[in-house]
This record gives structure tokens, C-alpha cells and sequence, in this order.
């Protein structure tokens, strides 16, 4: 397995990683598990065990380290993405039915009220949603997902950096 150190790539350098390169693979990476701000065309590798590094360790500026190889390459971008992607696409239709929840509360509490003989009852009291499906407990999931990434891509942080 290739390790590399990741750093910031300065802006206006010509050196890009090869679409496709294990390089490029391990900067997408970094960037998805430190939460990086930027593209992942903002990073650079450098392979763990080369004069750059050397000189990166010593300056200390690399933000962490991630091992790639042809085998974890493919697992990130054929099985790591789809993952991904079901799991947005949960936290949205999560959202949309915590809407559509709160939006159905809403409009039962105002027949309620608008009503003469039944104004009295307040549905919001016998229903108590306060956020309807805060307690589906998905956090655990995505925490135990990234961490499980961490692993696999041995995945270290270097000093003064912080991720979720």
C-alpha cells in the first residue's frame, strides 16, 4: 500500500495530481475525512517515503496521511461513493418526512382551532414532536462509517488539525 502526506497544494503551482493516480485518489480522500473546505485539487500528495516528505515533516506542514493502492482505489470510488450517496439521500428523505411531519401538526393544530366545539384540544400537546425523528440515531451511523474509513485508509491527522 502507497502512504502519503497530504499538504496544501500552493495556488499558483503548475503540479496537479494525474486524474486517476493513487495521488489523486489519496487527496479526494483527505479531503472527504479532515472536512476539507476546498477542492481536492487544492491538496497534493506526496508519497510518504520521498524528499518531499522529508521536507514536509520538517516544516510540518502536512495536514495528515491516507494509504492508497489500486485495491483501496476501487473501493472508494465504486463501493465509499455509492455509500455516500445512499446516505445523503436518507438524510434528505429524513428531512423532507420531518417536514411533511411537523407541516401535517401544523395544519391539524389549526383546524383544531379554528373550530368552536373542539378548539379546546391542542394537538401539539398530545403529539409532542419536537424534532420527529431526532432520535433515529443515523449520527451513529455516519460516525461509525467515517471512522470504518479512517481504518481502512489508515487515515492520521496531523498536529493541530481538526475533524469530525
Amino acid at each position: 500500500m502507497a502512504a502519503f502526506l497530504i499538504i496544501h497544494r500552493q495556488k499558483d503551482s503548475p503540479t496537479r495530481s494525474k486524474p486517476g493516480s493513487l495521488e489523486e485518489t489519496a487527496c479526494i480522500i483527505a479531503k472527504e475525512l479532515m472536512d476539507f473546505p476546498g477542492p481536492a485539487d487544492s491538496l497534493m500528495a506526496l508519497p510518504i517515503e520521498g524528499p518531499g516528505a522529508t521536507l514536509v515533516r520538517i516544516n510540518g506542514t502536512a495536514l495528515c496521511s491516507v494509504d492508497v493502492d489500486k485495491n483501496s482505489q476501487r473501493v472508494w470510488s465504486q463501493q465509499v461513493t455509492a455509500i455516500q450517496q445512499s446516505l445523503e439521500n436518507f438524510q434528505y428523505i429524513k428531512s423532507e418526512a420531518e417536514d411533511n411531519l411537523l407541516s401535517a401538526l401544523a395544519d391539524l393544530q389549526d383546524k383544531f382551532s379554528e373550530s368552536r366545539e373542539f378548539s379546546s384540544i391542542n394537538p401539539q400537546d398530545e403529539i409532542m414532536i419536537h424534532t420527529p425523528l431526532e432520535d433515529i440515531g443515523d449520527e451513529n451511523l455516519d460516525f461509525l462509517f467515517r471512522e470504518t474509513l479512517r481504518e481502512r485508509f489508515h487515515f492520521k491527522v496531523m498536529q493541530g488539525l481538526s475533524v469530525r
